[in-house]
């Protein structure tokens, strides 16, 4: 995620003390770490750009996603109503749901593969998409408010 460089000690430190080893938690603490913009490119390492905020690594693993999640803008809508769809759903039926034409609609979907948390297989309109995890998909869907998590259900049926 570094591009083969590693993390600042006290950054490591912290992702190794909060995340205990779990991997998927690993990942996700380190991927909002690198997405949040307090790493500088140094020589060999990361650089922080200052003093590490106290907030700055999630302490669950729900919040690692909800931060990544609420990063990626108008993106968050569409893994929204991915989440709605299941754990994996074709181009073709969120397209028919989703209030967006084409180009914006795919420009959310790459965002999202590109963060890593969808997977694409092929290409629009045949593609079909798969959360990377069914604790990416449940965020997703538990960040809906009530009104449109109601709306999104009643556009689907």
């Amino acid at each position: 995620m570094l591009g083969g460089k590693r993390l600042p000690a006290e950054v490591l430190q912290q992702i190794v003390t909060k995340t205990d080893g779990i991997p998927p938690f690993v990942e996700e603490v380190t991927k909002a770490v690198v997405e949040s913009g307090l790493l500088t490119a140094g020589r060999d390492q990361g650089v922080l750009r200052g003093p590490l905020p106290a907030l700055a690594i999630p302490t669950t693993l729900h919040e690692a996603l909800m931060a990544r999640l609420d990063r990626l803008g108008s993106a968050k809508g569409v893994a929204q109503l991915g989440a709605i769809l299941g754990h994996q759903f074709p181009y073709a039926l969120l397209r028919a749901v989703a209030p967006l034409e084409d180009e914006p609609l795919q420009r959310d979907l790459a965002t999202l593969v590109a963060a890593e948390l969808l997977y694409q297989r092929g290409l629009p309109p045949r593609a079909v998409y798969r959360f990377k995890h069914a604790l990416i998909q449940e965020t997703a869907y538990e960040s809906l408010l009530k009104s449109g998590w109601l709306h999104s259900h009643q556009r689907i049926a």
